[in-house]
């Protein structure tokens, strides 16, 4: 069983690897296989003491995991995990009893271990108001409101482990997540076209359809920075998650010309809102104008470069 698991971080911060090293030494002494990929020449030519699958480029998240595992045949589970999480003694053992506790006749399956609360697949809603931030400024809002004001909460989640019966279809950030041999196969693995985001919400919504099941959930401490490393690199990033935001649209079945136009308010009403968040201003706003322009040319943005990593 060990040995059939096989664990896959992708990162392009050597110092990021080596504070991960505690919980990562962990995994390997229970006998799990674990693959850091390298998506900057940084950590590619770093010291680092772990096995790295160096892609020479920094293609985004699936593309990362995609390449480790086009290298690894003989798997029954591939755990995806973030470089910054910080993880315990009794997260590893809550992980090994899941992995463990599964038997191919199970079927497929899908564990989500992030601690946040389940989400709801997004719709062209969601995607919208993520992309305005509209969302986010209203989630901020919501926390800071006394619970009273909240009205009726969304109670098709379920509590603890347990989505309640009849959930509508729901994920987690791939921050932490187990996926079975089955399910991957199933769903054909991540889509390599989401560069940056939507890449897990498209996988449980795929995986959801073909198979007529929920991810199971197994809530666990693990904790990490989640979108300090986008706020920094916002001017770059922000374009490609516009990017990955439209492939998304368009995978749900809008075409181009409405995606195009949709999203394109989006990023008007995200000009007002960007002195809310919490990335810098200047930058945040050239990343806004760099994302209109490349929409407007069609051209397809990139991450920063493998090398000025």
């Amino acid at each position: 069983m060990p040995h059939d698991v096989l664990v896959v971080i992708p990162s392009i911060s050597a110092s990021q690897v080596r504070s991960s090293l505690p919980w990562i030494r962990e995994l390997e002494d229970l006998g799990l296989r674990v693959r850091v990929v390298a998506n900057s020449r940084s950590l590619a030519t770093s010291d680092v003491d772990v096995h790295l699958v160096d892609t020479g480029e920094n293609p985004g998240f699936s593309a990362s995991i995609l390449r480790a595992v086009r290298d690894e045949s003989d798997w029954s589970w591939l755990v995806i995990a973030n470089d910054d999480l910080q993880v315990g003694a009794a997260d590893i053992d809550a992980l090994w009893d899941t992995l463990s506790g599964h038997a191919p006749v199970d079927g497929p399956s899908v564990v989500l271990f992030d601690p946040e609360p389940p989400r709801r697949i997004p719709d062209v809603r969601a995607v919208l108001g993520m992309l305005s931030l509209v969302s986010n400024v209203g989630e901020t809002l919501a926390r800071q409101m006394p619970g009273r004001l909240l009205g009726r909460r969304d109670r098709s989640r379920g509590t603890g482990d347990t989505p309640a019966r009849g959930a509508a279809p729901f994920y987690k950030a791939f921050n932490l997540v187990a996926i079975s041999r089955e399910a991957w196969e199933l769903v054909g693995g991540l889509d390599p076209r989401l560069v940056f985001c939507y890449e897990d919400a498209d996988f449980v919504r795929r995986y959801t359809a073909a198979s007529g099941l929920l991810p199971r959930v197994r809530a666990l401490d693990v904790r990490g920075e989640r979108s300090a490393s986008t706020r920094r690199h916002i001017e770059s990033v922000l374009p490609v998650i516009v990017h990955s935001a439209r492939e998304y649209l368009l995978l749900l079945g809008i075409p181009r010309r409405r995606a195009d136009r949709l999203i394109g308010a989006a990023l008007c009403l995200r000009i007002g809102l960007a002195p809310f968040s919490h990335a810098p201003l200047r930058a945040h706003l050239r990343g806004i104008r760099r994302s209109r322009h490349l929409l407007r040319t069609g051209t397809v943005p990139r991450l920063p470069d493998y090398d000025s990593l």
